[in-house]
């Protein structure tokens, strides 16, 4: 039998040895150069373009994943070697297998291209010129990857290269209806991960599959599909059954510790912190250190703080003593020091109401259940809790209720206009720096949205809160500083309507707050 790839290799030396180049600058995979200088005479010669894979083959994930997926496959290098010569300049930590030139080369290759991350793949003309540049890889197919560099192509020729499927075998119905599901909810992989778009039809499309086609190849990436979609959607309430279920069915599963923190996750922003508890407590082999994080968010918000801070301290211990993961050791320290303003007095400070330019400190905040809430204006998760927080304050902020916007904008046209259009009244604190705004950097905040609710006597109860668990914990802490003192009095909900309008009299005569969310408004609106 004659071997076609040994061939192939044989004739491209062939060649190569015609062209004064020597073959033995071929990459492991008889189809890629390493010697630029030769790709470029080649491509000159052949009128082709050169395609440029800045690599590191034995230790970049998404470079491994990219030539195995993609640049690796015959259809790849049958459809686009028409019009590219192809060069892999590789980056490995182990250097043994590369002579001193080629070393050298690929450095100054890495500077004249300015590359900054791997893979990077490169579009240029025959003389090195690049024209495209593509940095990463977002788990494309083969066929996605081909069509979009033949479009970059095609626009540059001033032509049309279609991609040739002819030889594609016809799918299966089951085939076709995962193709589609694939493109409508953007299904990409890298390595074992799974990323996609969250919507309602999309979700539609997922549950019809899976009734379709119970025994799939298919249902374990789809059941996960699911999973995600929800999540992406902000739909919490039902990922997290979406990701017990995943759980359930593949418990051995690439996915399954990262659906455990998902499905913990998920709990926790859908105010169910018992349920999360429990999952924490059956998944025992799953506990990582976002996990053990989650766990003592919940705890937080069943007011057992102590008991989440012991976990997340005896977990932080462990990994310091294995000197692994320093990183993810830095960063729970950091959520550790935020959970552990619980129980405290809010920290001291002194700032401007970016309306008014009142000073505003803990001292006049006293007396008023205050959510101190960081956000920017280009964050959408935190435009997403906007509609919440609106809702809040209208029914609340008459029975002694505040919110304390703190804007890590350094666009203040941005946020005025934002301020405006979505009719935001609450107090605002603005000084143009960002991440190094004046309070974040005083409380270490790194991921907005990000809060801290704070009771009438000035103590931090609850700190990171998300979603519905705002609103039970708000109301919780306003009824319980309306309770009366006197012994013949009856308790009132602050939301009796009976009650409504006698109540609003008192909060709107006391504080700065009250008085000065008068004068805030925008002439402008």
């Amino acid at each position: 039998m004659i071997n076609t790839k040994r061939c192939h290799f044989l004739a491209l030396c062939y060649l190569l040895l015609l062209t004064g180049i020597t073959p033995v600058m071929l990459a492991a995979d008889a189809n890629w150069l390493i010697d630029f200088d030769a790709a470029k005479k080649l491509a000159a010669q052949q009128r082709k373009d050169l395609l440029i894979d800045f690599t590191g083959s034995d230790w970049c994930p998404p470079c491994i994943a990219l030539h195995k997926r993609v640049l690796s496959k015959p259809d790849f290098i049958k459809q686009l070697g028409q019009h590219y010569v192809f060069v892999s300049l590789d980056y490995p930590r182990d250097k043994s297998k590369q002579s001193p030139q080629t070393i050298q080369q690929n450095e100054r290759l890495k500077t004249l291209y300015k590359i900054r991350g791997f893979p990077t793949v490169i579009l240029a003309n025959a003389n090195g010129k690049s024209y495209d540049t593509q940095v990463g890889y977002s788990g494309d197919r083969v066929d996605n990857y081909i069509q979009r560099i033949l479009d970059i192509k095609g626009k540059r020729d001033g032509k049309t290269y279609q991609l040739d499927q002819s030889n594609q075998p016809e799918m299966t119905a089951e085939q076709k209806s995962f193709e589609e599901l694939s493109k409508f909810v953007n299904l990409r992989q890298v390595q074992h991960l799974i990323f996609c778009q969250g919507s309602a039809d999309g979700v539609k499309l997922i549950n019809r599959f899976l009734a379709q086609y119970p025994q799939s190849k298919q249902r374990a990436t789809v059941t996960y599909l699911k999973a995600i979609s929800l999540w992406n959607m902000g739909n919490y309430a039902q990922a997290a059954p979406a990701y017990e279920d995943f759980i359930k069915q593949y418990p051995k599963h690439d996915l399954a510790n990262l659906s455990t923190t998902r499905l913990v996750q998920s709990y926790v922003r859908s105010d169910n912190p018992q349920q999360a508890v429990r999952a924490i407590e059956g998944h025992p082999q799953h506990r990582n250190g976002g996990i053990v994080l989650e766990w003592a968010q919940a705890l937080s918000m069943l007011d057992r703080s102590q008991e989440g801070l012991k976990y997340l301290e005896g977990y932080i211990a462990e990994a310091e003593l294995s000197g692994r993961l320093n990183r993810e050791v830095s960063f729970l320290k950091g959520q550790l020091a935020q959970l552990q303003m619980i129980g405290q007095p809010l920290t001291n400070f002194e700032i401007k109401n970016h309306r008014t330019q009142h000073t505003i400190t803990p001292a006049n905040l006293q007396g008023k259940v205050v959510l101190v809430d960081f956000w920017a204006t280009w964050c959408r998760p935190c435009l997403a809790e906007l509609p919440r927080l609106q809702k809040l304050y209208q029914q609340y902020q008459p029975h002694g209720f505040e919110i304390l916007g703190i804007s890590l904008d350094t666009d203040q046209e941005a946020l005025d206009k934002m301020l405006a259009a979505r009719k935001i009244d609450w107090p605002q604190f603005f000084d143009g720096n960002g991440w190094k705004n004046k309070l974040a950097v005083q409380l270490d905040v790194h991921r907005i949205p990000f809060c801290v609710l704070v009771d009438a006597k000035g103590i931090v109860r609850y700190v990171n809160l998300r979603g519905p668990a705002i609103e039970r914990l708000v109301k919780k802490l306003v009824e319980s500083n309306s309770e009366p003192t006197g012994t013949n009095e009856t308790t009132q909900s602050v939301i009796d309507p009976s009650q409504q309008e006698s109540q609003q009299e008192e909060p709107r005569r006391r504080g700065l707050f009250r008085r000065s969310r008068r004068n805030d408004q925008n002439p402008q609106r």
